[in-house]
């Protein structure tokens, strides 16, 4: 992974906790964690948004195509992604 993507797999993480709702939680936070996602949990809605924000991520800043961005997300979220629950 360049330094390109590793910045940018950071930023959609830092933007998860946004989207759901956790001020001012970061990668930094988490990092000696190695449990961090079964604190956290999203949505439906905050799932889609995300999905949203890295699909166009990984087209505009990495130049995927729009079915490669929609692979990359599906491997993303699977490994980052929070807890689904339903709203």
């Amino acid at each position: 992974m360049d330094e390109k993507e590793a910045k940018l797999k950071i930023e959609l993480i830092n933007k998860l906790f946004e989207i759901c709702g956790y001020e001012g939680v970061t990668v930094e936070d988490i990092l000696d964690n190695p449990d961090w996602k079964s604190n956290y949990q999203m949505n439906s809605e905050e799932f889609h948004q995300w999905w949203s924000y890295c699909v166009s991520k990984f087209v505009d800043e990495l130049g995927l195509s729009l079915q490669e961005a929609n692979r990359e997300a599906s491997t993303f979220i699977i490994q980052y992604g929070f807890k689904l629950i339903d709203s």
